[in-house]
């Protein structure tokens, strides 16, 4: 069997519009698992932030969190890898930062953390550019969020900043790309994600495969975002999804139905199973 490792992205890519892991693709992972291939989460949330149902599916062996700043053993929850902003980069961001008045976010030690402020104006539905059940269930308040970042320079997996506008987000790409020893990418269209200057997907999935001693030309990676897009460009099949972006599109090997059509498992029961 050519492929041995499957590597997934799971908001718009595995998980449906509602959230879910669809029947029809629990059982493409399920039997590809039974056939010896390792199935592995590469994502752009923390590990607390991860789906608690994924739990009681045991064919999950690890999880590239946080766009490769963190990997983890699923089952045991261990931390195997981590890949964070080294501190002179953290350092850099955090002074550039603090001098603007964007929302942000920064995770740490597999958490992600939110000014208080900014959780309770999404709470009370007073940011129209977040998704509230999402961040009451996944982000931890603090006072201080500079605060927090400063205390914890040196362990850093990523930074999330948001946007009301595009213009916004584009000009804060712009100054971004001035700073040095980080990496700059986006999983979705209000937000840009910092990372270590060598910190990618594609490393956290390569990482895991030479651990379990699978070669790169026996990798299939799924995605929809442009954080996908190392990871669909190093892979032997790399497939985006048809809800996905025309970057990531361009670059991938095979284009799957979308997520709401099962695309993962339609391209798992056409090219494993």
């Amino acid at each position: 069997m050519k492929y041995k490792l499957i590597g997934l992205d799971l908001d718009g890519t595995t998980l449906n519009s509602s959230g879910q892991l669809s029947c029809r693709t629990q059982k493409a992972l399920r039997e590809a698992s039974r056939k010896g291939v390792h199935i592995v989460i590469a994502t752009g949330r923390n590990f607390s932030a991860l789906p608690d149902f994924l739990r009681k599916f045991d064919f999950i062996e690890y999880t590239v969190n946080s766009n490769g700043g963190e990997v983890r053993d699923y089952r045991t929850k261990e931390s195997i890898f981590r890949s964070h902003i080294d501190l002179d980069g953290a350092t850099e961001v955090y002074e550039f930062l603090r001098k603007k008045k964007h929302m942000i976010e920064v995770f740490v030690d597999g958490r992600g953390y939110i000014e208080k402020a900014d959780f309770e104006d999404i709470k009370r539905g007073l940011v129209s550019y977040r998704t509230r059940e999402y961040v009451l269930k996944t982000r931890t308040p603090v006072d201080n969020i500079f605060n927090l970042f400063r205390d914890n320079l040196k362990n850093i997996e990523n930074i999330n900043i948001f946007f009301e506008t595009d213009d916004e987000k584009h000009k804060m790409r712009n100054e971004l790309k001035k700073l040095k020893n980080i990496s700059v990418t986006s999983s979705l269209p209000e937000n840009l994600e910092i990372g270590g200057e060598n910190t990618s997907k594609a490393a956290g999935i390569l990482f895991v495969a030479d651990k379990l001693g699978v070669d790169k030309g026996q990798i299939m990676c799924f995605g929809d975002g442009l954080n996908d897009l190392e990871m669909i460009s190093m892979a032997e099949m790399g497939v985006a999804m048809e809800n996905g972006l025309c970057e990531l599109k361009s670059a991938a090997d095979y284009i799957a139905p979308g997520n709401d059509c099962d695309g993962v498992a339609q391209v798992i029961e056409k090219f494993v199973l």
